[in-house]
């Protein structure tokens, strides 16, 4: 079944035809800015329930809705090549018409060493010229946006190569204990499982000492954003970016955003001054330095911030959260089985997400482990990515990824994002254009 709207698509492809037929780039310019909408007539939200019903192979795009793409790009080629409208009037109407459409975020979750499968999942987009200029990340999603996010375009093609994405792929050896044993002395000794130094070390020399602002120049205008929470009662969790945080060094942020409880111990964060030596990012208060923590716990998928920040509007999620999937696998069982059960599926989930939400707000203190935190947030978006892990993948969670595993579960990123490739091109094809 269609929940799009049909007639207003089609009427609205007649029209655009019929005024690029009278030739009046102005008048084409017009009708435009009136109805160049991503979710115009519900399509984006046809296509997330479509994507979302079952495992099977997606349809196609619609025969209509890949007409209408297409007409609104070739006319938008059009206005640009035209020379009867000046260079400035061309700027101000693809800009404004730009930023009306909106703009298009990767989202990568915790989720510990399965994070590597985010790895895939922006591989297969970046190979379908289709990777975001947005990235976010919180746990282990903020050390795969990192190291994608600080890299040139060149870098990332040679890195998400077939002949050298095995070569290079990245040294994730972040945990200091080699089993077990060590990791509970090292708790017993410090109040957590792994060595928060070493930890460091291994992401300083894989991202170097780069801040925010040098690694958006770096990449040529991608934006990364790294969420982190505070240790504080009250503080809401901040979203650390070129914006909001442009001297913030990157694996200061990332360390902090991966400080799970009893992982690994809060984290200040460290700033580059002007002389490049490292500083508090906040002035020290009567209590220390203020330190932050894991960014999942509270907000591992900071779409409201993106929102506002940037103008993002379709959210492309990655997620390997080990409490999420087995939920996300319930109900897509659930909406695979008809539209009353997939109906009965959306209803509990919102419902759990109400009643989080309502604690927290009213009896705050009560939620002395995270569980509200953690299972009251957004899960998905409006395509989404979810690795269906093995029990063996997941006894391997808090321990060093090898590069077979890293390979393994990057494959598996790239095989399920594929199937919905269309609909995010789909999504993205007009921002792209513009």
């Amino acid at each position: 079944s269609r929940s799009y709207d049909v007639e207003l698509i089609d009427e609205q492809l007649r029209q655009l035809q019929a005024q690029r037929a009278s030739g009046n780039v102005e008048e084409m310019m017009f009708l435009l800015r009136a109805d160049i909408l991503r979710n115009l007539g519900s399509l984006q939200s046809d296509c997330k329930v479509r994507f979302s019903k079952s495992n099977a192979e997606p349809p196609a795009v619609p025969r209509a809705v890949r007409q209408y793409m297409a007409e609104l790009k070739s006319q938008l080629f059009s206005i640009a090549q035209d020379e009867t409208v000046t260079i400035q009037e061309k700027l101000v109407f693809l800009q404004e018409t730009r930023h009306c459409f909106g703009r298009t975020a990767l989202m990568m979750s915790g989720g510990g060493t399965l994070g590597t499968f985010h790895v895939g999942v922006a591989r297969a987009l970046n190979r379908k010229h289709l990777l975001p200029r947005v990235l976010a990340g919180s746990s282990v999603g903020s050390i795969i946006a990192a190291i994608i996010g600080s890299r040139t375009q060149e870098e990332l093609d040679e890195f998400f190569s077939e002949e050298h994405f095995w070569d290079l792929l990245p040294d994730l050896t972040f945990f200091s204990g080699n089993d077990s044993m060590s990791a509970m002395k090292h708790y017993l000794r410090t109040g957590a499982l792994h060595d928060i130094d070493f930890f460091q070390r291994c992401l300083r020399a894989l991202l170097g000492d780069l801040t925010f602002q040098e690694a958006y120049d770096r990449s040529g205008g991608r934006i990364l954003s790294v969420c982190v929470c505070a240790t504080t009662t009250g503080e809401k969790p901040r979203l650390l970016n070129y914006l909001t945080s442009p001297h913030v060094v990157l694996w200061s942020a990332v360390a902090a955003s991966c400080a799970f409880p009893s992982l690994f111990p809060p984290q200040p964060l460290l700033a580059k001054s002007r002389s490049g030596a490292f500083v508090p990012w906040l002035p020290e208060g009567k209590l220390g330095p203020r330190r932050w923590r894991d960014g999942s716990l509270e907000a591992d998928l900071p779409m409201d911030n993106l929102r506002e920040l940037f103008n993002c509007n379709y959210f492309i999620v990655s997620q390997t959260n080990p409490h999420i999937v087995p939920l996300l696998r319930v109900k897509r069982w659930f909406t695979s089985r008809g539209s009353a059960l997939a109906l009965w599926a959306y209803f509990i989930e919102s419902e759990w997400k109400h009643r989080c939400r309502q604690v927290l707000d009213l009896i705050p203190g009560v939620d002395v482990f995270d569980v509200f935190k953690l299972f009251g947030q957004q899960w998905e978006g409006d395509a989404t990515a979810v690795m269906w892990y093995t029990w063996k993948q997941f006894s391997h969670i808090a321990s060093n990824p090898t590069r077979e595993f890293l390979f393994e579960t990057a494959t598996m990123g790239e095989k399920e994002i594929w199937p919905q490739l269309a609909a995010i091109e789909h999504a993205c094809g007009i921002e792209l254009v513009l």
